[in-house]
């Protein structure tokens, strides 16, 4: 299934240790998808929920409405 990125989604580069890309590149292979479509939705759902339970700071809500 190929998924199609809307235009409001950027790029972003980040540091990951080997072992843990190793981890995630497998993970991503049993579900049929790209490892980096895999780490986005690891990180949105992590922040998320990370808002939900209030962890998040004051005055860092995101500007655009939650799906």
């Amino acid at each position: 299934m190929k998924r199609t990125i809307p235009i409001d989604e950027q790029a972003r580069s980040h540091h990951t240790p080997r072992h843990i890309y190793e981890f995630l590149e497998l993970w991503a292979d049993r579900q049929g998808r790209p490892t980096a479509s895999l780490i986005a939705f690891i990180v949105e759902t992590a922040v998320l929920e990370a808002k939900k339970k209030g962890e998040v700071p004051p005055g860092s809500e995101d500007p655009k409405s939650d799906k």
